[in-house]
């Protein structure tokens, strides 16, 4: 899917300076969903873009070539099938016309490394769920990783947002 300027007719921008972009981080979660549609409201109504990052993970298990490749073309279909089914919501839910980005590695690193590649990205957004177990680790390692590497802002959004909460803190 090709990035297309998004809908924002009453939004203007200095001449030479390009729109934000906001670099949603997803997974097959629910939560995620609601991070895309709080990052598409918010872009439409600041003039940005969105670009959708989803990272397949290394795989857990050594298995003969053949295999691993068949294994990794699989899960790269899966990515590509959930990232257009969440550019589809994007645009039915906001008009918005979103990127979208898969990328092969570590998920911190790659995040990382896609945000350092696009000088447009200006936020990484990522959604939480207010009650998994492990949602701090990712969420510590990124800030320290930040801090350290990109001077650009990271938001959360909460996973437990409603359409309503959505449309009034976008």
């Amino acid at each position: 899917m090709s990035l297309l300027p998004p809908p924002f007719a009453d939004v203007s921008h200095p001449e030479g300076v390009r729109p934000s972009k906001y670099l949603v981080c997803v997974d097959e979660s629910e939560v995620s969903r609601i991070s895309v549609k709080f990052a598409c409201n918010k872009a439409r109504k600041r003039g940005a873009y969105v670009a959708l990052l989803h990272v397949i993970p290394p795989a857990d298990v050594q298995t003969m070539p053949g295999v691993a490749d068949k294994m990794r073309e699989d899960r790269r279909k899966e990515a590509e099938k959930l990232l257009n089914a969440l550019a589809k919501d994007a645009f039915d839910d906001t008009s918005m016309q979103v990127s979208i980005i898969i990328r092969d590695g570590d998920p911190g690193e790659e995040i990382i490394a896609q945000a350092n590649e696009d000088k447009d990205i200006n936020m990484i957004v990522f959604g939480m769920a207010p009650d998994h177990p492990n949602r701090g680790n990712m969420l510590s390692w990124l800030v320290t990783k930040l801090g350290d590497d990109l001077q650009i802002p990271m938001m959360v959004v909460p996973g437990n947002l409603s359409a309503e909460q959505i449309e009034t803190i976008s």
